[in-house]
């Protein structure tokens, strides 16, 4: 298995996979994406009295939409 990426606009990634066996091989490759909104002071380990809701990712054109819903009640995203 090779991975190769390309980051410029936009990220292009390429998978190939070789089978070396004297017979065929049937695979189903697939990818997992997600978006975890890890606040920056929980990574220094600091704990928070109240943690937001990350919420079910929603499948746009031509990509993904993460949302984060924050114990503040701020609604936070991200494409990808």
């Amino acid at each position: 298995m090779r991975r190769q990426r390309t980051i410029s606009a936009p990220l292009v990634e390429r998978l190939t996979l070789t089978n070396y066996n004297s017979f065929a091989v049937n695979i189903r490759p697939a990818y997992i994406f997600a978006a975890d909104f890890a606040d920056i002071f929980e990574l220094r380990g600091h704990m928070r009295r109240a943690q937001g809701k990350v919420l079910e990712p929603t499948g746009t054109r031509p990509g993904i939409l993460y949302d984060y819903l924050a114990a503040d009640e701020a609604r936070r995203c991200t494409s990808g």
